[in-house]
């Protein structure tokens, strides 16, 4: 059922380097902007690690939210890839007491199980101070 949920997935990368640590988002596209916040926050506390984020959300992204994740990319020497849910997917689940996007999370390790065997799932109205020290992502 959630293998298919992806119908399309736009890879935002410089360059092929093998990532230190990979991590997960399940937002509405509304959410955009905060999620970008949270990964420039990551970025700037981890500047020692390469870091693949995985967008997962609801629907197309607005050209100038695309065009932010870019800047990120470019600034930051990092990977970004953003994958479009189709919500019929996720139709018949309980959407009383979550949204339809904390239902994302059965949908990632289908989507990374080929690109990684662990990786971090985050909720995106988070923020990242400050990092602890030494090479572990805080």
């Amino acid at each position: 059922m959630f293998e298919n949920a992806v119908k399309n997935k736009i890879n935002l990368t410089r360059d092929n380097k093998k990532s230190d640590f990979h991590i997960a988002f399940g937002i509405s596209k509304t959410f955009t902007y905060p999620v970008g916040v949270l990964i420039t926050s990551i970025l700037e506390n981890n500047k020692d690690m390469k870091i693949n984020f995985h967008i997962f959300v609801d629907d197309k992204i607005e050209d100038k939210e695309l065009n932010r994740f870019k800047e990120l990319v470019e600034f930051y020497d990092t990977d970004i890839i953003i994958y479009e849910i189709d919500n019929s997917e996720f139709l018949n689940l309980d959407d009383r007491e979550f949204t339809i996007a904390a239902y994302y999370r059965f949908a990632i390790p289908y989507q990374l199980k080929d690109i990684t065997d662990k990786y971090l799932y985050i909720d995106a109205d988070m923020i990242l101070i400050k990092n602890g020290g030494g090479k572990e992502l805080c």
